[in-house]
């Protein structure tokens, strides 16, 4: 097993026409190392990350933010534009895949339709150190064990469901004890109660053989769940790296405060009107004495108020946020309501969220006042979008 250590890690396309003026590339970069290809777009940039060994790191974010780039990276199917990466002792750069010791499961399985089950499980054992027929044979059993597969070990790929396939994938990447795990996605393809099954899997599994896992996903429920740290990715940087539970409770921008949690975070434009004072044209709040320092240098400037669904409570006047109700689902253990800020007939604003306990009753077109839970709130800065932290 090893560490796994990205260096300042870069990553540029160039584009595919030079002569022609182009559009704006979707992102740039100043001071990216690209040589003379102006017109690179550049989806990765100034990457560092440390992976501890053993540490089941999930990369996390929306389509298209470089995160299955990165793991391609790591993995030797693409090469770096500048930095390095290092597995345990080695910088790995210009190593071709095979000499990584590095295991990849990919979102759609890529078992070899001609071959049985067995067969998928014993192919890259052959040109690794299990030479021998009899060894080979020990550890293609010993996983298909572990995986509860040893029914399926004559079946081809087109005889078995999705999720034994995931577990055949699963077990191939794991025959081969690599000192590192990359997992592109792997669940994406499964039903939502295959997919809870095999995530829980998954973390027994890696619990169990220790190897250090890099897991791509863009659900951040399954991030939550399964990672030790989290990276959030966006734009092709990475905007924060912490243990779940702190993302949640101290994001540290917007974005990650919007991404992480389910329902997403309320976003609300408000006026720091005095020492502890916020207002909104439709509310105001008094925020407790451990805002006071931080306030301070926004007096009558505006800051974005963040508000978890989760933290609000219904009050039963005025004192509270004015909603109206669009939309209620209810869930058995709980009741999401989607809002609009009452009097905003042109839904400039999003959708204000809730959630509240099954037995509130409360139907579409209702007018709710929901006050937020005052130690839960967050606050951003509204040009840089950066949290403002208590000290």
């Amino acid at each position: 097993m090893a560490n796994v250590v990205l260096e300042d890690i870069y990553k540029s396309f160039p584009a595919r026409n030079r002569k022609q003026k182009t559009a704006e590339p979707s992102a740039t970069v100043e001071n990216t190392p690209q040589g003379d290809d102006a017109q690179a777009t550049n989806v990765l940039r100034r990457i560092n990350l440390t992976v501890a060994d053993s540490e089941f790191m999930v990369l996390v974010g929306p389509s298209g933010c470089g995160k299955s780039t990165l793991l391609r990276l790591i993995a030797g199917l693409e090469d770096v534009t500048a930095g390095n990466i290092w597995v345990g002792d080695r910088k790995i750069n210009a190593l071709p895949p095979k000499d990584r010791d590095i295991a990849m499961v990919f979102q759609s399985y890529a078992l070899y339709p001609h071959m049985s089950v067995y067969k998928n499980l014993a192919f890259g054992l052959r040109r690794t150190r299990f030479k021998r027929t009899k060894n080979v044979d020990r550890k293609v059993r010993e996983v298909a064990e572990s995986l509860q597969i040893e029914a399926l070990l004559d079946r081809k790929p087109k005889q078995l469901s999705g999720g034994q396939k995931q577990r055949v994938a699963l077990g191939r990447a794991m025959a081969r004890d690599p000192q590192v795990f990359l997992m592109d996605e792997p669940l994406s393809n499964l039903d939502a109660k295959l997919r809870a099954q095999t995530r829980a899997q998954i973390v027994k599994l890696q619990r169990q053989l220790q190897t250090t896992t890099i897991y791509v996903t863009h659900d951040q429920t399954e991030a939550m769940t399964m990672g030790d740290r989290i990276a959030v990715m966006d734009g092709g940087v990475i905007q924060q790296i912490a243990p779940p539970l702190e993302l949640y409770r101290s994001p540290a921008n917007r974005f990650v405060a919007g991404f992480i949690g389910s329902p997403p975070m309320n976003f609300l434009p408000v006026q720091v009107s005095g020492p502890l004072l916020l207002q909104h044209p439709l509310f105001q709040l008094t925020l407790p004495e451990v805002w006071g320092k931080v306030l301070q240098p926004y007096q009558n400037q505006s800051l974005t108020l963040g508000i978890r669904p989760e933290h609000l409570n219904i009050v039963p006047n005025a004192g509270g946020i004015p909603l109206q109700v669009e939309l209620v689902e209810a869930l058995g253990a709980e009741t999401y309501l989607s809002c609009v800020l009452e009097g905003d007939v042109q839904k400039n604003e999003a959708l204000f969220q809730a959630r509240i306990a099954p037995d509130q009753q409360v139907q579409a077109g209702d007018t709710l006042f929901l006050a937020p839970q005052l130690d839960n709130i967050h606050l951003f800065d509204s040009d840089s979008g950066v949290a403002l932290a208590l000290q």
